[in-house]
């Protein structure tokens, strides 16, 4: 179906509704849109819109769902054709983009494919951590979570390098909020506190007191992160579209360990005895601050 065009939305939809059979003036008030404040909880900031995506439309003063048709952008302005939910397309609406807003739509499963090569490792992680000889990965890895994403960063076009920075500025600030709450194995909590003292606090082994789980563990901790990640995508605020854009950029940084796997994956972990034995007694004074796991699930501005 082919839709005219126009100079502007309201001139599209003047003319849809006259052929449509629709009397235009007084008694079809074009609609208005809500105030900021006004805006209903299941709203979110728009980014740009393509046809099938979900959205609420303001008519006569209230926000009815529906889903974007076509869109017309051949004299400028672009407008979007919307057919509301429940409605037939005799009541198609061409509406501006201030007129809309994005409709949040749940993410019900996200699947992160991990390679064959990273699977395996995960498997031999559990093997040394769980398993009598009890081992730890010797502590600080080198790279360190940073070193390696920035080691990737580098790595890439530099006419992108602003964008996967922020990728993986991202990923780090997640892998520390996740780190000390659902990435360590319980036989691990010791070596953790003595890094960073009970309740996280920096505090052990020469560590400041600006030190980061991210400047600290390295590779093995990082695929445990994304072993939990696809559980933490379906909690979070992000729309489908986004959550591809994350599965993409994964993608690619998996590739990197893949090729890389010999210089960043320990194959053999160290004693935890040994260990124990060539760290500093604990320093427990500094009771840090408990972060709840919900906090990680934040826009990435």
């Amino acid at each position: 179906q082919k839709y005219s065009t126009s100079s502007s939305c309201q001139e599209q939809r003047t003319r849809t509704a006259r052929k449509k059979g629709f009397k235009v003036g007084e008694n079809n008030p074009e609609p208005t849109t809500k105030d900021d404040d006004e805006a209903d909880d299941e709203r979110t900031p728009m980014a740009p819109l393509q046809v099938h995506d979900a959205v609420t439309c303001a008519w006569k003063e209230q926000a009815f769902p529906g889903k974007v048709f076509a869109i017309d952008g051949s004299k400028g302005e672009k407008c979007y054709l919307i057919r509301f939910t429940g409605w037939s397309s005799r009541h198609d609406y061409w509406a501006s983009l201030d007129e809309l807003q994005r409709k949040k739509q749940k993410v019900d499963a996200v699947k992160v494919p991990l390679p064959r090569e990273l699977k395996a490792q995960l498997v031999l992680d559990w093997e040394q951590i769980t398993l009598e000889p009890r081992k730890w990965v010797p502590l600080p890895r080198s790279p360190t979570v940073r070193g390696l994403l920035s080691d990737f960063v580098d790595s890439r076009d530099p006419k992108h390098r602003k964008r996967w920075r922020d990728f993986a500025d991202a990923i780090a600030i997640y892998f520390d909020k996740c780190l000390p709450k659902i990435l360590l194995y319980r036989y691990e909590r010791e070596q953790y506190d003595l890094f960073f003292g009970v309740g996280g606090a920096a505090s052990g082994a020469g560590k400041t007191t600006t030190s980061l789980p991210s400047e600290t563990y390295g590779a093995e901790h990082l695929l445990r992160f994304f072993a939990k990640l696809p559980e933490l995508l379906v909690r979070s605020d992000l729309a489908q579209g986004e959550v591809n854009s994350v599965r993409q950029k994964l993608d690619q940084f998996f590739k990197y360990l893949v090729a890389n796997r010999d210089e960043v994956l320990l194959p053999h972990y160290e004693l935890k005895e040994a260990l124990i034995g060539a760290m500093p007694p604990l320093d427990d004074d500094d009771d840090g601050d408990e972060q709840k796991v919900d906090d990680l699930l934040v826009d990435d501005d």
